[in-house]
């Protein structure tokens, strides 16, 4: 299997530190991470939208979220992992442990990770 390479962003606005003013995905030679995401085919996680707060109690809900996945994958498949199905399964699962952790309190906003993934040229999470 041939060695591929991820970032997990796991803070605050997380999904700002990729989607900085102007960036387009493509070979336009702009510095940052999602160019540096584009040239090595390389997904990004962003725990948050850039306008988001992360929430947290013992640990994160994305490294929560990335725990629960992982282990059911390799129990489904034997322990090979896919790594693009595992980020986009943890990205899915936040929403709905953040609702899990704040109870019945009322929110406007909950946590929605974001992956950037342009191994297919699209956009995943918007």
């Amino acid at each position: 299997m041939p060695e591929q390479i991820f970032m997990v962003i796991d803070a605050c606005h997380a999904a700002a530190a990729v989607e900085v003013e102007g960036f387009k995905p493509g070979p336009m030679g702009n510095p940052g991470l999602g160019q540096l995401s584009y040239d090595k085919r390389m997904p990004i996680l962003a725990a948050t939208q850039a306008a988001d707060s992360a929430y947290a109690k013992e640990y994160s809900l994305l490294i929560s979220a990335l725990a629960q996945v992982i282990k059911e994958e390799q129990a489904a498949h034997g322990g090979a992992v896919a790594l693009r199905e595992i980020l986009r399964h943890s990205a899915e699962r936040v929403p709905t442990l953040y609702q899990k952790m704040v109870g019945k309190e009322r929110r406007k906003r909950f946590q929605k990770p974001k992956l950037f993934d342009f191994e297919r040229s699209t956009l995943v999470g918007r």
